[in-house]
């Protein structure tokens, strides 16, 4: 794990799809928390709270505002992973932030939500 370098940025300073590069790819070690056939769940590699999960669907998603986005599989799937985070981890009864993505400039091109614990 300590050879991987973590990556946001491409060679000209944007941000880099970081989700199918590096962690769907399987180049990047990540701890995986839940997974289903649609989506993973795993610990961030620079967590800001006691529990940091990012949870991103398998499929390219580019973000929550895109059509792809839509898909009420893939939501069903997303609020599943949220829920099976929190029970897994110990949070839900103490409340969770849920944070996503919304194509915003330099923000990962893939939608992802964050799950964190309070602070």
């Amino acid at each position: 794990m300590s050879e991987y370098l973590y990556q946001a940025l491409d060679a000209q300073g944007r941000k880099r799809d970081w989700y199918c590069e590096d962690v769907l790819s399987g180049s990047a070690p990540i701890d995986r928390v839940y997974e289903d056939d649609l989506v993973l769940a795993f610990r961030h590699p620079r967590p800001q709270a006691p529990v940091h999960v990012v949870i991103i669907p398998k499929a390219h998603t580019p973000s929550l505002l895109g059509p792809e986005a839509r898909d009420p599989g893939l939501l069903v799937a997303m609020i599943g992973a949220v829920q099976e985070v929190a029970r897994r981890l110990k949070i839900g009864s103490e409340g969770l932030t849920l944070t996503a993505n919304a194509g915003a400039p330099g923000v990962t091109p893939h939608m992802h939500w964050h799950v964190t614990s309070p602070l």
